[in-house]
């Protein structure tokens, strides 16, 4: 189950807290604040994302966030098997 995308008219407060809940619900943690400024970020992308695809009447669906929401377009790619390109920007996090 995704969150469903309910920010477009959100406040930071109420957003920072869709965000908090996204990674909660996924597990996630990160070990710095420029990583989850960064997840956050990521985040917002695809919320803007999902409410221009949601408001689209022609859709006959919803889309909603998901594990892949706090990802790069380049880590998603991974998750599908498909090599990264040679010029992706990635975030290195230590380990």
């Amino acid at each position: 189950m995704g969150i469903k995308c309910q920010t477009e008219q959100a406040s930071l407060p109420e957003f920072e807290a869709l965000f908090a809940a996204h990674v909660a619900e996924h597990g996630l943690s990160y070990g710095t604040l420029e990583e989850y400024t960064f997840r956050m970020a990521q985040f917002a992308l695809r919320d803007g994302e999902i409410n221009a695809i949601n408001s689209d009447p022609e859709n006959q669906w919803l889309a909603a966030h998901n594990f892949f929401s706090t990802l790069t377009p380049e880590e998603q790619k991974q998750y599908m098997g498909k090599p990264p390109s040679k010029n992706a920007n990635r975030v290195e996090t230590p380990v």
